[in-house]
């Protein structure tokens, strides 16, 4: 996984879901991107910087409990990757 590599040089993370060819309007966990994967690999690394959501919402016809709902979905990942986050 490339994302190995930048062990040791990486300052923060920006966690976003895409489809190919689709990078807005994508729901977490309707994309293709191995979440559980990445944040294990992060975690091993040492990494331990911040995350932050990256979302397009454009039609969303209430925004706050989309994040909200964006928010508990990405940490249910970091905790199945082993991260210590509440859940």
């Amino acid at each position: 996984m490339e994302l190995a590599s930048g062990a040791g040089h990486i300052v923060a993370v920006h966690v976003k879901d895409t489809k190919p060819g689709i990078f807005k309007n994508v729901p977490f966990g309707e994309g293709i991107v191995d979440f559980e994967r990445c944040f294990s690999t992060l975690h091993k690394s040492g990494y331990q910087g911040p995350y932050l959501i990256e979302m397009w919402s454009e039609t969303a016809s209430n925004p706050t409990k989309e994040v909200i709902i964006a928010r508990d979905w990405v940490k249910q990942r970091m905790h199945n990757a082993g991260l210590a986050i509440e859940v």
